[in-house]
């Protein structure tokens, strides 16, 4: 699977988490702290979001950031070989608890971080 369809795919899964919740853009966009047109965009799959933008968009929808992976649990991602590494550590992270996850969480954040 591509990247560009791995981002599509990532805006559908958020758009019908919306839906299901019967929430409009706007207010997807009002309780996440994000604009309506970059919601816009992320269903669409024009945008890919950050772990952050994911982390907003879940707590809006009152689900966790594990519930919204987990739609691609079944994802073959085995003819990119640049989605092997986080893949392995997606399936590794989702054993955990969210208190380990968060913590896991931070921590990558300080290694990307001091690579910048």
């Amino acid at each position: 699977m591509t990247n560009e369809a791995i981002v599509r795919e990532f805006g559908l899964q958020i758009r019908n988490r919306r839906l299901s919740r019967g929430f409009s853009q706007d207010e997807l966009a009002i309780k996440s702290g994000l604009h309506h047109t970059y919601i816009s965009k992320l269903e669409c799959g024009l945008k890919a979001p950050t772990i952050l933008t994911m982390m907003k968009i879940c707590d809006a929808l009152n689900i966790s950031l594990n519930d919204l992976l987990s739609d691609f649990s079944s994802v073959d991602f085995s003819d990119d070989e640049h989605n092997r590494y986080p893949l392995k550590c997606y399936k590794l992270i989702t054993t955990l608890s969210p208190a380990q996850q968060e913590k896991i969480y931070k921590i990558v954040l300080a290694v990307v971080n001091l690579c910048d």
